[in-house]
């Protein structure tokens, strides 16, 4: 449901994520700007437009069951509190970086 959300306002042609999946991040606007929609919308994302590590990763205790925290957690410690002014940019280099420190966060966001 987020995902279609996301691109009815940012359309991402679906190779886009499976190539995503498997490490190959399109330095696209578009794909940018969706990432930053799925963590706005699942309020991931401060008023700031910055992926803070705290209430990240407390929302995400909400959100997931610790066999996803595994996962997750490490991705969220080294790759949030990093603000290079633009939201999507945020977003964008939130999700390469969580690819880069474990491949299998790409399975639990929605893409």
């Amino acid at each position: 449901m987020l995902k279609s959300v996301c691109l009815k306002k940012h359309a991402v042609p679906e190779d886009t994520f499976v190539k995503c999946k498997n490490g190959e991040f399109a330095n696209d606007e578009t794909l940018k700007c969706y990432f930053a929609c799925t963590l706005k919308t699942m309020q991931l994302v401060s008023p700031k437009g910055i992926l803070e590590k705290k209430p990240f990763a407390d929302k995400m205790r909400m959100l997931s069951p610790p066999s996803i925290m595994e996962v997750i957690l490490p991705a969220i410690e080294q790759c949030t509190d990093k603000d290079v002014g633009n939201v999507c940019e945020n977003a964008f280099n939130f999700m390469k970086c969580s690819y880069e420190v474990n491949s299998k966060t790409m399975n639990y966001f929605p893409i």
